[in-house]
């Protein structure tokens, strides 16, 4: 299923010129990377809300919270291999925003329809209007995430900053 959806993503992504200067880091504050002690997909998306909050990325939490889990309604954002990306666009922002979790261990429970733990939680806020600007940002975490190996360095880091590190290399 990753595969599928990156193969999507890069075909999309073929129509649009990349920028050369992108950077992950450019999205993502060093709080809003979070160890998740979570075990739900709710208490996940709770959990980095909060660190979204707290770092002035979004003004309202709840809404934010609901509007996450309503786009969950349209389907699922768990897209294999211990990956999920929740997300939603609104005219409210003028950026694209990025939180991130990282859970160890058992990983958490994302839905009924994927019993496969989450160890990789990607939670992406920004603007309805910018949809290749979502897109590039989204091909970029997915490639940074695609391979076992990836994802195995990923879950050994140990840091905020060392997270950071190893994504901006994508």
């Amino acid at each position: 299923m990753v595969l599928a959806i990156l193969e999507r993503i890069e075909l999309l992504l073929s129509k649009i010129k990349k920028r050369k200067n992108f950077n992950l880091s450019d999205y993502l504050k060093p709080n809003c990377v979070v160890f998740l002690d979570a075990t739900t997909r709710n208490d996940a998306v709770k959990t980095l809300t909060d660190s979204l909050y707290e770092s002035s990325q979004i003004h309202e939490r709840s809404l934010f919270t609901q509007a996450l889990l309503a786009r969950e309604t349209l389907g699922s954002t768990a897209i294999g291999e211990g990956i999920a990306v929740p997300h939603t666009k609104s005219k409210l922002y003028n950026h694209f925003f990025l939180a991130i979790g990282i859970t160890k261990g058992d990983g958490l429970v994302w839905d009924d329809k994927h019993p496969d733990p989450i160890h990789f939680v990607f939670l992406i806020g920004g603007p309805d209007n910018k949809p290749e600007e979502y897109l590039e940002l989204l091909s970029h975490l997915t490639t940074a995430v695609k391979g076992k190996d990836e994802r195995a360095a990923l879950l050994s880091c140990t840091s905020c900053q060392e997270v950071i590190d190893r994504l901006s290399t994508f």
